[in-house]
């Protein structure tokens, strides 16, 4: 990003790149998770998602 800044070659001001990159991250990760998603079976896919409920009285999940 410097290289860019000393060289002229940055011509968007750092928050439209900022929210480029952001874009270009989600869009990545959304498609990682599609991929994701068509290849693990059934159950898998609950299991995965009861490692993210909070157990009562608890202040993270099984995962963390």
């Amino acid at each position: 990003m410097l290289w860019l800044i000393e060289n002229r070659a940055l011509l968007p001001g750092i928050t439209t790149v900022s929210r480029l990159v952001t874009e270009v991250r989600r869009e990545g990760l959304a498609a990682i998770n599609r991929a994701l998603v068509e290849v693990a079976p059934p159950h898998m896919r609950g299991e995965l998602v009861a490692t993210l409920t909070v157990p009562e009285g608890k202040k993270v999940s099984v995962l963390e």
